[in-house]
């Protein structure tokens, strides 16, 4: 599986679970199989129990166990970049005949 989100890759955290987290961060490792990596929150070394591709955020928020936290991708969104016109100038530039 090739993973969604990449290193420094602002998202949008969008949990059911832990809602009063929700919002933006950013990713700090791409958790991918059975690989082992170091917690940023509390340096221990965690080996992935799931299989698949988890993402630890820059949050600072750990499991009820105390464990670093890894979300799934189910959980998280792009961040989109804003766009460079503001709407009503996109209105009126759609409105606009194309030249050929």
């Amino acid at each position: 599986m090739t993973p969604k989100f990449s290193v420094g890759e602002v998202v949008i955290l969008q949990s059911k679970d832990h809602a009063q987290i929700n919002g933006e961060y950013s990713v700090l490792i791409v958790v991918n199989g059975k690989m082992a990596y170091e917690c940023p929150i509390t340096g221990e070394t965690i080996i992935n129990a799931c299989d698949g591709i988890g993402y630890v955020l820059d949050i600072d928020y750990k499991d009820d166990d105390g464990t670093c936290c890894q979300w799934a991708e189910a959980v998280i969104r792009k961040k989109h970049q804003p766009g460079e016109q503001s709407f009503t100038d996109l209105m009126a530039s759609l409105k606009n005949p194309v030249s050929a």
